[in-house]
């Protein structure tokens, strides 16, 4: 992720750009996140990319994918976790929190509604009638 092309600290915002014909977005950072990719780019100062390798080298989707399988095994996860599962957790944790359906398919930056839809086949009924 390069931070120049991608973080815009002073709007506090970063560009998505998805992959597998998604739509590619503009999303805000809380106070959080912008204060840790700020704390992590003067780490990583010099540097073009703010995710780098041991090696100083930009971090691969492959040595991404094995460091969260990692701390999935240390946080004591029973099974294998992957980058995608914090995609779908979102997702899912988003309808959980009643969100508006079409501002969540905006945001994961899908062009068909249908896909959104399946976080909601799993969601709880309970409180229905309430």
């Amino acid at each position: 992720m390069d931070a120049p092309d991608a973080i815009a600290f002073e709007d506090e915002s970063i560009f998505i750009k998805r992959t597998k014909g998604g739509i590619d977005s503009v999303q805000d950072l809380n106070k959080e996140e912008l204060h840790l990719l700020k704390r992590l780019a003067g780490e990583v100062k010099g540097h073009r990319h703010l995710f780098i390798s041991r090696q100083g080298l930009p971090m691969s989707t492959s040595t991404f994918r094995k460091l969260i399988t990692q701390l999935g095994k240390e946080a004591g996860i029973e099974f294998s976790i992957h980058p995608h599962m914090l995609r779908h957790s979102c997702g899912y944790r988003a309808v959980a929190e009643d969100r508006k359906m079409r501002k969540l398919q905006v945001y994961l930056g899908h062009k068909s509604y249908q896909n959104t839809l399946r976080y909601s086949a799993v969601a709880s009924v309970r409180g229905f009638w309430d």
